[in-house]
């Protein structure tokens, strides 16, 4: 396997506006799942029986899927409202068509996570459970060829788009109850096009989007997804960094100003956390938040593992959780400061 190094190569701009800080989270959490789906993938369908994955991939698999655990671990108060609200939704069968919306960062493919896989231990009420992320360039070819992939539907290749369509829409309905999950919508799909179902009898449709207008716009019900109150922020960072940082003289202020500057963002406040647990020495907290204020140019770098059929693409290290076992807790592969950066630039 090939790794890549990747610098960031500008500083963050002094001007940007707060919500264009807070634009990163959404896309670059995909991106990574993404290439953790499809390193699972082809850990499954392509290597050779018997043959074992280096190391470094799978412990990077793992990383990704501990900040999502870490997530819904500590889900606080106000995030559990949330679940719960939308899996009531769920169980009510008045209830066809859900719309989870909020900016990007503050969890929304998370909890979905978190209900999807307990939709799918809920054998006795839906027959089958879809889950696809749409993301802003995907096609309606893409999305049908996905939508296939799930339910076990393969195309020949030489259908037209209403032919695969027709496909999905005659398999789906012979599923009398469904959950289609579409995590990361940007616009108003056409359900005809693609060839899903309107929604009845108990079959559901859920949407995570950035935007109101697209839950509107698809005849759903609407919830949004809120950034945390800064106490109920600070509570979820304490839990994870360990509260014993309280006993550290002069730390309790530091963090919280750290804790701040996460701009709500559940995913940022866990892996911020993550990253400054241990960490007892004063001057390095201090360190870290003079660098979150000053916004100084960092050099931060992540291995990503190239594929076979998949371009390697750029990460910011934020997405990673610090190897405890390395002792490399601020290391030269993993920024904390990236990541909250990365969560209040993009949104």
């Amino acid at each position: 396997m090939d790794f890549l190094l990747n610098k960031i190569d500008k500083q963050l701009d002094r001007h940007m506006s707060f919500d264009q800080y807070r634009n990163d989270l959404k896309r670059k959490l995909k991106e990574l799942n993404g290439l953790k789906e499809d390193a699972e993938s082809i850990m499954s369908t392509e290597l050779q029986p018997r043959k074992k994955l280096k190391a470094e991939i799978q412990i990077w698999l793992e990383n990704v899927e501990r900040i999502n655990m870490d997530f819904a671990e500590k889900m606080c108060e106000a995030v559990k409202a949330c679940a719960e609200e939308i899996w009531q939704c769920l169980m009510d069968d008045e209830v066809p068509k859900l719309g989870l919306w909020g900016m990007g960062g503050v969890g929304k493919i998370s909890i979905m996570k978190v209900i999807n896989k307990q939709l799918l231990k809920e054998t006795g009420k839906f027959d089958i459970v879809i889950r696809i992320t749409v993301s802003k360039e995907t096609s309606i070819a893409k999305l049908q060829k996905d939508i296939a992939s799930k339910i076990g539907v393969e195309f020949s290749g030489y259908e037209d788009e209403t032919t695969r369509a027709g496909i999905l829409f005659e398999t789906l309905t012979r599923k009398s109850k469904f959950v289609m999950i579409l995590d990361d919508l940007w616009d108003k799909v056409s359900l005809d096009k693609v060839g899903i179902p309107e929604p009845s009898a108990g079959s559901k449709l859920v949407l995570t989007t950035r935007s109101s207008d697209v839950c509107r716009q698809m005849g759903c019900r609407v919830i949004k997804v809120k950034p945390l109150m800064e106490e109920e922020a600070w509570k979820l960072f304490l839990e994870k960094v360990d509260r014993d940082i309280l006993s550290i003289r002069g730390v309790e202020p530091i963090a919280r100003s750290i804790a701040r500057r996460c701009a709500g963002l559940p995913l940022g406040l866990i892996t911020t956390a993550s990253c400054m647990k241990g960490i007892d020495d004063i001057s390095e907290w201090r360190n870290a938040l003079k660098e979150f204020s000053q916004r100084q140019k960092c050099v931060p770098t992540i291995t990503i593992p190239s594929f076979k059929g998949y371009k390697t693409s750029t990460l910011f290290p934020q997405l990673c959780i610090i190897s405890r076992r390395s002792g490399n807790r601020r290391g030269a592969s993993y920024s904390t400061l990236d990541f909250i950066r990365a969560c209040r630039r993009n949104g």
